[in-house]
């Protein structure tokens, strides 16, 4: 899960306050990336809508990303399914290989190939993880 956002500090507060997360910078080659965490395991990220590679204007919204084990070859099947190429596949340096793909019907989800990078490892039955 990412959580897309222009604005990371009232993002950053809200989650805190509700569920109590914490959060983690991690030095990335290409940006400082913010790890969610629940009682010190990762529920995913958080990513600065002012420096991603979606089209400007984005709202914020929350992000999910489902494996694939060629991201290449299942972004151009989404075609084929009506499925509409948003963001073509690309590399983060070796974290990870992504691209983003809204569905038929609208909804928008990101693939990944997993890299170095491993976004969840949280207990999912407890209150505040997703699931």
């Amino acid at each position: 899960m990412d959580i897309k956002t222009s604005d990371i500090k009232a993002t950053k507060s809200f989650y805190k306050k509700l569920f109590g997360w914490e959060y983690h910078d991690e030095n990335w080659p290409h940006k400082i990336y913010t790890i969610m965490q629940k009682d010190g395991k990762n529920l995913g990220g958080l990513t600065d809508l002012n420096l991603t590679p979606l089209p400007s204007g984005t709202s914020s919204h929350n992000s999910i990303y489902i494996a694939a084990h060629s991201i290449d070859d299942m972004t151009k099947n989404c075609e084929k399914f009506n499925g509409q190429v948003l963001v073509e596949p690309f590399d983060l340096e070796n974290l990870m290989r992504m691209s983003v793909i809204q569905d038929s019907g609208g909804a928008v989800f990101s693939l990944m190939e997993t890299g170095a990078f491993h976004a969840m490892n949280a207990d999912r039955s407890k209150e505040g993880v997703p699931s």
